[in-house]
């Protein structure tokens, strides 16, 4: 499981998509990759803040978009928090598998 994380996931959990993804979460997360784009500082806390502040904008859950951002990172829904996930992948690493995942919606 440490090897998946480190390289990222080479498929996503499917029964976790179908619970947590809907024709929404490609908008929802084109804005929360956008967002982070212009983080400079690529800590668990401004993620935290862009992202909520992202799902504010959106209208949303902060759950609406934090689960299809943990499927992206980790290739299923149940893990250890997406902040601290950001913060450890790293923001080049975070955004290719958050952009992987919306390619694929």
């Amino acid at each position: 499981e440490l090897i998946s994380f480190h390289k990222g996931p080479t498929s996503y959990h499917k029964e976790d998509l179908v619970q947590w993804t809907s024709t929404s979460t490609k908008k929802y997360l084109t804005t929360v990759i956008t967002a982070l784009t212009t983080v400079p500082q690529f800590t668990a806390h401004a993620c935290a803040e862009v992202i909520k502040n992202s799902a504010k904008e959106l209208n949303i859950k902060l759950v609406s978009i934090a689960q299809p951002i943990r499927i992206a990172l980790l290739g299923k829904g149940a893990g250890p928090g997406i902040f601290e996930l950001l913060e450890i992948l790293g923001k080049d690493e975070s955004l290719k598998r958050l952009k992987k995942l919306n390619e694929q919606l």
